[in-house]
């Protein structure tokens, strides 16, 4: 009795005291500031998260600026998920814009917010994704992964393409957004659409409800259990219905959406996937149709022009606009383009497009060149046709014509007389009239006799740059010169045609046959002796993402671009290295970025140089925004370095001679170039400009040393807006360092004044080959304009852009030079082993001339 009773009392005295306790909890989460409440909710505390969530929609702000300000870091991702949680039981449209924030950060932040912004009552999904894709943020994992669940919620994602597409076909200009939707959408239907589920620790509630699962599927008889949607082709079928729309605005969405599709189907040889012969008839009626909108025709030409082997119908199609007339140059090429591809196929309207040459333009007379020669070798009845070329008045077609006759070889042997008479009537193109000759009747005694008179050409014996323009200590790199050739033909991770198989043996040249980004799974390393000409992937070029990249010794890279950012959750990778203890590198015209512990990084190396190349926009989200170590005995020289804060770059860390010529460095934040212990560097007429994220304590520095051992020649260095520093170069040097009078011997540069380095880094420099990416367009209006600023991640400034390819030319004897080269040349198209050969005697190989040929103006390029 007694003993019970004290026990009653105890209980409800403990009772008591609980309750007084949360109650006490309770009025002091009520009193506490609103950023009180916010510290406690980044330690778990449940008193703040019930009393923010009653605060409602008027904290708002209060809670962006944490996720912007107070927890913007990696190491932050606990605090962040806790703010989205706490938006997300606010369950107001209010907070959309504070949970758009949480869709670019990682994937658990990321999927909290999708979930609260589906669960909001009065939110529009379609709205939402106009507003995604409007945004210059990119969202498209968000996006992706929303759409996924929706479809895993069986909600009719058609019916929201159905308003999305009304929405934006409003406004049909708008390319930037359609693009965005095309880009989704062709992810959406080639990807796996199952939902991650971020990883979670199994409870005994999550056993019995998947029993439970698993017994009421056991339950469901055969009969009454749905047949699973082919989602695809509902998007197939939405798709053609939207290109038959009577809005023109509809149609130009659904053509660059089969557009895009059909590009990355192409791009990472899945065609066997797709059924894309379903579009080629709605896409040949709009192309057909001439009072359609001449940009819809423009896309439904490019579309059709992925989709191969061409079917006979869009050869048909094609050969009828190129007969139009004021068809629009962009329709030409994707005609001419894919009659190249298609070869033989063309058959009987080869003989129309011959007739046609005269009237083309010289890029497009070349492209179809292949075409012509393989016709004629194999019987088409042309040949006549081409010998007719040679009594042209345009120099420049009867030159065409002897071309073609020397390529077809054999079959054109009763046409010797003509070319022979051709040699007087024309002696300034005696020469090429004597190779043809040569190819075609090597064996009768006139030609023998006449192509004696051809000069012997004597190869240069001495060592030549890596190509015309190398220069620096990296300048005489030979790369994959005189190997095998490695032709990619896909943009996929790994696997025959990839680019890291390419590159996985020595003593190779890496050309492209197609553009796009390569998702890379892990990191990529380059073997030695090799060569990656990124300037021969037709359409917008080659990048590399998600995962570092390592070059080895003795390798020549150029028109490439390495984009590291976040996506894949590495925390402490560069995105592009030299691997350490090489020699003989160079890096030419690329691009380089969004790496997240530094984003270019040398090493102990020899001879290395990096020139004309855009590097920076290192990622902070894990605080540490860096452009990179930069190791010695290397000339980095017409570089543009922007937007990191700080190591920008650091160099000569590992001591040794260092050449930091021309170059423009804009937008640090902490400081600018500093250096190792035991630096010897030439710092001579750089450029730097501070930007918006440049502290006021460091816009005057030029250099900061950082040991009484280095030594520096500095000379002819601009810091915008710092007289002083520009009159004197010393005055910009923070520390202590040996002055030196003259500069360390290194190989000599081609020196501007760095006036003259701002203009031509600005024009020049970066992946500006085939084209210069919007990142890199970006960057340049940055640094023109005086903006920018130090990201977190790359979906803040837009991302990844969309990569566009097209039919690379035909090459038919796989050695890296297109056909139309080795015609226009006098070379063999059918010999892979003349790419090694010197026809000209300068010391490059033909392959090489082709490569170097691609950076300069030619009449074979449009």
């Amino acid at each position: 009795g007694v003993m019970s009773k004290c026990k009653v009392h105890i209980c409800r005295f403990l009772i008591v005291l609980l309750i007084t306790i949360g109650f006490s909890h309770t009025v002091l989460a009520q009193n506490l500031s609103v950023n009180r409440l916010i510290d406690l909710l980044g330690v778990d505390n449940p008193q703040a998260f019930d009393e923010l969530v009653k605060k409602g929609v008027d904290i708002v702000p209060e809670l962006e600026d944490a996720l912007d300000k107070k927890w913007p870091f990696h190491a932050y991702i606990r605090q962040r998920t806790n703010v989205i949680k706490v938006l997300a039981a606010m369950n107001h449209i209010e907070t959309v814009p504070a949970l758009k924030r949480g869709l670019i950060m990682e994937q658990t932040i990321r999927d909290e917010a999708i979930e609260a912004l589906l669960n909001i009552p009065e939110l529009s999904v379609s709205i939402l994704t106009v507003e995604l894709l409007q945004d210059q943020v990119d969202y498209q994992a968000a996006q992706l992964e929303m759409f996924r669940k929706l479809l895993q919620k069986e909600q009719d994602i058609i019916a929201i393409l159905d308003e999305v597409f009304a929405i934006l076909a409003t406004n049909p200009e708008d390319s930037s957004t359609i693009d965005n939707l095309a880009d989704f959408l062709a992810r959406f239907i080639i990807e796996d659409k199952t939902v991650v589920e971020p990883p979670k620790p199994i409870t005994r509630e999550m056993i019995l409800a998947a029993l439970a699962a698993q017994q009421k599927a056991a339950e469901q008889s055969e009969e009454v259990k749905d047949e699973k949607i082919d989602v695809n082709q509902q998007l197939f079928s939405f798709l053609i219905k939207q290109v038959n729309h009577q809005n023109y605005g509809n149609r130009r969405i659904a053509l660059r959406t089969i557009g895009r599709f059909t590009d990355l189907v192409r791009v990472t040889e899945q065609a066997d996937r797709f059924s894309l012969s379903d579009f080629v008839p709605y896409l040949i009626t709009v192309l057909l149709e001439q009072n359609e909108d001449m940009h819809n025709r423009i896309l439904a030409a490019r579309a059709l022009e992925q989709i191969v082997p061409a079917s006979d119908e869009t050869l048909e199609a094609f050969m009828t606009v190129l007969l139009e007339a004021d068809i629009e140059s962009e329709v030409k090429w994707s005609a001419i383009r894919s009659l190249e591809k298609a070869g033989l196929a063309v058959g009987e309207h080869v003989q129309t497009l011959i007739s046609l040459v005269p009237e083309l333009e010289p890029a497009m007379r070349w492209r179809l060149a292949s075409l012509f020669v393989i016709g004629a070798r194999n019987d088409l009845p042309i040949i006549e046709d081409i010998v007719k070329l040679l009594d042209n008045q345009d120099q420049s077609l009867r030159f065409y014509g002897i071309q073609l006759l020397g390529a077809i070889g054999n079959k054109a042997i009763d046409f010797v007389p003509i070319l022979m008479d051709q040699m007087e009537r024309t002696p300034n193109l005696s020469d090429s009239i004597l190779k043809a000759l040569a190819k075609i009747a090597p064996n009768q005694a006139v030609v023998v006799d006449l192509v004696k008179a051809l000069p012997d050409l004597q190869s240069v014996t001495d060592k030549i740059p890596a190509f015309p323009g190398a220069e620096g200590r990296g300048a005489y790199a030979s790369g994959g010169r005189g190997g095998e050739v490695y032709i990619v033909t896909n943009i996929n991770n790994a696997g025959p045609g990839s680019l890291r198989d390419g590159v996985s043996k020595p003593n190779r040249t890496i050309v492209f046959e197609v553009s796009g980004t390569i998702e890379m799974r892990s990191q990529l390393k380059t073997a030695a002796n090799i060569t990656i000409a990124g300037q021969t992937a037709p359409g917008d070029g080659i990048t590399v993402a998600d995962y570092p990249t390592v070059i080895g010794g003795n390798n020549i890279v150029r028109y490439l671009r390495f984009r590291l950012g976040e996506r894949t959750g590495l925390t402490g990778s560069d995105a592009l290295n030299i691997d350490r203890y090489v020699s003989d590198v160079i890096l030419d015209h690329i691009s380089v970025s969004w790496g997240n512990d530094e984003v270019l990084s040398t090493y102990d190396n020899q001879n290395i140089t990096i020139q004309y190349s855009m590097i920076g926009e290192g990622l902070n989200y894990v605080n540490h925004s860096a452009v990179g170590l930069w190791g010695p005995r290397a000339s980095y020289h017409h570089n543009l370095i922007y937007s990191n804060k700080t190591r920008h770059p650091k160099l000569a860390y590992l001591g040794d001679t260092v050449d930091f010529s021309n170059n423009v460095i804009y937008n640090w934040r902490e400081r600018s170039v500093y250096t190792g212990s035991q630096g010897r560097i030439n710092m001579v007429a750089n450029y730097l400009k501070p930007g918006p994220a440049t502290y006021s304590s460091v816009r005057s520095m030029l250099i900061e040393p950082d040991g009484n051992d280095v030594r520096i020649y500095l000379t002819g260095n601009i810091v915008e807006g710092s007289p002083a520093v520009n009159q004197d170069n010393w005055k910009g040097v923070t520390k202590s360092a040996v002055k030196m009078s003259e500069p360390f011997a290194t190989p000599p540069l081609t020196l501007h004044s760095a006036e003259e380095a701002y203009e031509i880094v600005l024009a020049h420099a970066g992946a500006s080959l085939p084209k210069r990416d919007a990142v890199d367009q970006r960057i340049i209006t940055d640094v023109i304009n005086g903006t920018g600023d130090i990201i977190l991640r790359q979906s803040e400034v837009g991302g990844f852009p969309i990569m566009n390819s097209v039919l690379a030319p035909v090459d038919s004897d796989r050695d890296g030079m297109p056909d139309m080269w080795e015609i226009y040349y006098g070379l063999d198209p059918y010999n892979p082993a003349d790419r090694n050969d010197d026809h000209t005697g300068d010391g490059y190989t033909n392959l090489e001339k082709y490569l170097n040929a691609l950076t300069e103006e030619h009449e074979l390029w449009p």
